[in-house]
C-alpha cells in the first residue's frame, strides 16, 4: 500500500482501504475522519497527512502502454498547531492560575475532511455537539510567566468579522456567521484568580476571572484555523478589568477599577510548520 492508499484509509468511513479508478471531488470531500481527545487534551491522528488535487497533463504523443505517471504532490499535516504562553504583569502574589483546567479550548471540530478546498469547515448543524466539541479540553503544561502549552486541533474554517478591535471580536454579532454570529468559532479560555489591592496591604477576596480569545490569522478580524499552520499566542494579564469585552468575573468579589488597563496581548499566526 502507498502513502497516497494509506491517507484513504484513515480517511475511509466503511473499513475499506486503497482508491477506486474513479474517484470524484465529491467522493474525496466525504472522506472524514473523527478526532478524539484524551483527558490531557491530547489529540488522535496527528500524523495524519493528507494532499489535495494535484494536476498533470499527458502527453498527447504517448500511448496508454508506454506512459508512466510521476507526479510530485506536496503533504500537508491534518492538524494546526497552536502554542499558548500565559504572562502576568500584576504585583506577584496578586494574581494566579486555577489549579485545575486553567487554560482551555472549546468549540474544536470534532472531524476533519481529506484536504482543504477553502471553504466553510466543519458544518454548523443543530445542536453544535455534533461537529464540535463545546465541552472544555485542556491545554496541558502551562506555568503563570514560565512553561508554555501546545494544542493540537483540526482545521476550522469560519471566515472573517466585522471587528475593529480585539475587544470586538468577542462581540456575538461581530462574528464571521450569519448575523455576526460567533458560532463554531473556536475560543481559548484562560481562567484565574485575582485579589485587588485596597491600600494599608490590604486585599480583595479572590476575584474569579475568565479571560477569553477567540482564535484566527489575527486578534480583530480572523476566525480562521488552517492545517499544517502553526499558531502562537501569548496572553499578558494585567488584571480583572471587566470593561473588556474578553475578561468576565464568574463571582460576586467585584472591586472598583479607577484605571483601565490596555494590555496588548501578541500574536504570530498564519507561520506554516
Amino acid at each position: 500500500m502507498n502513502a497516497t492508499e494509506a491517507t484513504a484509509s484513515l480517511f475511509g468511513n466503511d473499513g475499506t482501504s486503497g482508491i477506486p479508478k474513479t474517484l470524484s471531488v465529491t467522493d474525496l470531500m466525504a472522506k472524514t475522519k473523527n478526532i478524539t481527545y484524551s483527558s490531557d487534551g491530547a489529540p488522535t491522528g496527528t500524523n495524519i497527512l493528507s494532499s489535495g488535487p494535484t494536476d498533470y497533463t499527458k502527453d498527447p504523443s504517448s500511448s496508454e502502454a508506454d506512459m508512466r505517471l510521476v507526479v510530485l504532490s506536496r503533504m500537508y499535516r491534518a492538524f494546526a498547531k497552536v502554542t499558548v504562553t500565559v504572562n502576568s504583569s500584576v504585583a506577584s502574589g496578586n494574581f494566579k492560575l486555577i489549579d485545575t483546567k486553567p487554560v482551555i479550548m472549546s468549540n474544536v471540530p470534532k472531524v476533519t475532511r481529506l484536504y482543504d478546498d477553502d471553504s466553510t469547515y466543519p458544518t454548523i448543524s443543530s445542536p453544535l455537539s455534533t461537529n464540535f466539541y463545546t465541552e472544555e479540553i485542556p491545554v496541558s503544561g502551562i506555568t503563570l510567566g514560565d512553561k508554555e502549552g501546545v494544542f493540537y486541533m483540526a482545521e476550522n474554517i469560519r471566515g472573517t468579522g466585522l471587528a475593529t478591535t480585539a475587544q470586538e471580536k468577542n462581540k456575538k454579532d461581530m462574528g464571521p456567521g450569519t448575523g455576526g454570529s460567533l458560532e463554531g468559532c473556536t475560543y481559548l479560555l484562560v481562567r484565574g484568580q485575582y485579589q485587588y489591592p485596597l491600600g494599608g496591604g490590604a486585599y480583595s477576596s479572590p476575584i474569579d476571572v475568565e479571560y477569553k480569545f477567540y482564535l484566527g490569522g489575527d486578534l480583530v478580524t480572523d476566525y480562521n484555523i488552517y492545517r499544517d499552520y502553526h499558531y502562537k499566542l501569548t496572553v499578558n494579564i494585567a488584571g480583572p478589568n471587566s470593561a473588556d469585552l474578553r475578561v468576565t468575573i464568574t463571582n460576586g468579589n467585584v472591586a472598583v477599577f479607577d484605571d483601565v488597563d490596555n494590555v496588548e496581548n501578541t500574536v504570530n499566526f498564519g507561520e506554516e510548520k
